[in-house]
């Protein structure tokens, strides 16, 4: 029922109010959507939150009550990181959403009943040997009647042939199904850039991968607001690649860390998983070759630029996720950049491209499509006074 308003919403429309009376309409407008998971997860005291964030907030409240207190701003974004931390911590893994997100890093948006079955499980696998958090869900279902359950919703096109079923998206409908893969997307953040990383370099120790992981983690966890501190997300990194070793997404070679062999059944899932994060990684790449090629630019400058080169790359290579090009989105990473010290500042504000920033480009070009690092390489950039 929110795909509509969720997409409309990243084009530029006003998010409509909501109001208790909704739930009731909500209740008039069920139809076949499955079986519903409700978690909670850990509960925000407002004003032991503020009794710590501001301890004067009472004292700046009753000395000026007509004016706008300056901790205000900063405490309700702290305050508003804090409460979607907590949503995403208490994410449901579900069928609809692990099916859009497997549909969508697949290359031609089409699997065979056989392939998805098999992710499906060995997904809920691996988040079973590596929970995502103590409020995280998994289903307790077999990946067959998690598949069966979720076709009977009607939301794909199934068609056979003399090998059996192929299940792909309706006729443009793609992009609905983005709404629902991104409830679940930052749960597969940390195993998607390790996938993506091996996949990538043909053969990578666990230290490599590890330091890549340190590297992009913060911009991740500004922008997907994950829970992990950066040593609790280089433990859990550590632990993932033990678990996909046991179930036989990774195979290692004295220190090494390879894909599986392309006849294992796992070897599918495993470049699902490698894709997973792609449009994640080529926004970042084009934010960086941006800055790469202006070395010096406004920050209004660079995001005007950013979206319309990301707006290029949607159509050339047909992505159907709105956000890779949303403003706020680009605007967030942007402000990660600044806010991690990969950027320098001018004394009049603008952005300086550092050595630092080379580096990040670097491992961030190395993980993104070829063809897609090719068109990045050669943009022409317009003006960007």
């Amino acid at each position: 029922m929110e795909v509509k308003s969720y997409l409309n919403e990243l084009k530029g429309s006003k998010k409509k109010k909501e109001s208790n009376l909704q739930v009731f309409s909500a209740i008039k407008k069920l139809k076949n959507y499955g079986h519903g998971y409700v978690n909670f997860g850990e509960p925000l005291q407002l004003s032991q939150f503020l009794e710590t964030h501001v301890p004067n907030w009472r004292d700046c409240r009753d000395a000026e009550p007509e004016k706008k207190p300056a901790w205000l701003t900063p405490a309700v974004n702290e305050l508003a990181n804090n409460v979607m931390t907590r949503i995403n911590r208490a994410a449901a893994l579900n069928g609809m959403a692990l099916t859009s997100l497997c549909l969508l890093s697949s290359k031609t948006q089409t699997m065979s009943e056989t392939e998805l079955k098999q992710a499906l499980g060995d997904f809920m696998s691996l988040f079973k040997a590596v929970p995502f958090s103590e409020d995280a869900t998994i289903p307790d279902v077999s990946a067959d009647t998690l598949l069966r359950d979720t076709l009977k919703l009607g939301r794909f096109d199934i068609k056979e042939d003399d090998y059996g079923r192929l299940i792909s998206p309706q006729p443009k409908s793609a992009v609905y199904l983005t709404y629902y893969r991104n409830n679940i997307l930052h749960l597969f953040a940390i195993p998607g850039l390790v996938m993506a990383s091996v996949f990538a370099h043909k053969g990578i120790s666990r230290n490599a991968i590890l330091q890549l992981i340190a590297a992009l983690y913060p911009l991740l966890q500004k922008e997907l607001f994950l829970h992990l501190s950066q040593d609790e997300a280089l433990a859990h990194t550590d632990a993932l690649i033990n678990a996909l070793l046991d179930n036989g997404l990774l195979r290692q070679k004295d220190k090494e860390l390879f894909p599986p062999d392309a006849h294992c059944k796992q070897f599918h899932s495993a470049w699902l998983l490698s894709r997973c994060m792609q449009e994640t990684l080529q926004r970042y790449a084009v934010v960086l070759t941006i800055l790469d090629k202006e070395k010096v630019i406004s920050r209004s400058a660079l995001e005007r630029e950013s979206k319309k080169v990301a707006e290029r790359l949607s159509t050339l290579y047909g992505l159907s996720s709105p956000e890779f090009y949303d403003k706020n989105v680009l605007s967030s990473f942007i402000g990660a950049l600044k806010d991690n010290h990969w950027l320098d500042s001018e004394k009049d504000g603008s952005l300086k491209y550092s050595e630092e920033c080379e580096a990040l480009r670097e491992d961030v070009m190395a993980l993104i499509w070829p063809e897609m690092m090719q068109h990045l390489e050669n943009v022409a950039l317009g003006s960007t006074s």
